[in-house]
């Protein structure tokens, strides 16, 4: 009787221990995540592979040649005042928090000066109407730049970041602590390294599941958070997400796979013989 007593309490004390060990190896897996998500390489990186830069200056281009054909000026009148590279770094200090808030008044003031020489060098009746138009063409220029420049997911990076970092810095040391200490009780609560083993082992399946359920997550159910109209932007979210979705996926399929051989070989009749 007394060791049929013993022997729940001890069940119950050993599903507590892997319960928080859960808690601590999921712990563990979402701050990584977040911490790689976040990262700067992984942005720029999610940049790169979904041509976020290249297309933004493509549509601003587009978009300029049309305003430019309106007013009666050159189809590439406009769009050729576009660098790319000083629209890719533009958008990397935005992207950073570093935007220059005087840009868009630099840029309006260089239109409107390239449009006066436009007028001087062609001085045809025509022109008269694009000369009273100048400062509302240099106007909307300058606001399609800074249309194309603003990054609606730095909001939300700069939201999350900070915070998110300066708590894994804490977390993530404390709940790799408290998983070793937990694994360590739980082999000292057992008689036997099989019993122990089986806790820790369906501790690590339930974070398998809650990684796989997390990459699903990611890579389905993120868009309307972060929706845009800019199709440029829509694909950066695609990529921006794919790659984390796919570690937590494959992840969660090692782990699944590691805890259910460790579970087969301890509840095997050698190792329960020999355990």
């Amino acid at each position: 009787m007394k060791d049929s007593s013993e022997r729940r309490a001890r069940a119950g004390i050993s599903a507590i221990f892997a319960f928080l060990l859960f808690l601590c190896l999921t712990t563990v897996l979402a701050g990584t995540c977040a911490m790689g998500i976040f990262s700067e390489s992984h942005l720029r990186s999610s940049l790169q592979n979904s041509n976020y830069i290249q297309e933004s200056v493509r549509s601003l281009r587009e978009a300029l040649k049309t305003e430019a054909e309106e007013h009666g000026l050159p189809g590439t009148f406009l769009s050729g005042q576009i660098d790319e590279n000083s629209f890719k770094k533009d958008l990397e200090a935005e992207i950073a928090g570093a935007g220059d808030v005087e840009r868009g008044k630099r840029l309006e003031t260089q239109i409107a000066g390239s449009i006066a020489s436009y007028l001087r060098e062609h001085q045809v009746g025509q022109n008269e109407r694009v000369e009273e138009a100048s400062a509302e063409i240099a106007a909307k220029t300058a606001g399609y730049y800074e249309n194309y420049t603003s990054f609606p997911f730095a909001e939300v990076l700069f939201e999350y970041k900070e915070g998110i970092f300066s708590w894994m810095k804490i977390l993530l040391p404390a709940s790799l602590l408290l998983a070793a200490v937990l694994v360590f009780l739980l082999f000292r609560l057992h008689e036997t390294f099989r019993e122990g083993g089986c806790y820790g082992l369906s501790s690590l399946l339930a974070t398998a599941i809650v990684s796989g359920i997390a990459g699903f997550a990611l890579r389905f159910e993120n868009k309307w958070e972060f929706s845009s109209d800019f199709p440029a932007y829509q694909a950066f979210v695609e990529a921006f997400f794919k790659s984390p979705a796919m570690v937590l996926w494959v992840n969660g399929f090692c782990l699944a796979l590691l805890s259910i051989i460790g579970m087969a070989i301890l509840k095997s009749p050698e190792k329960k013989e020999r355990y």
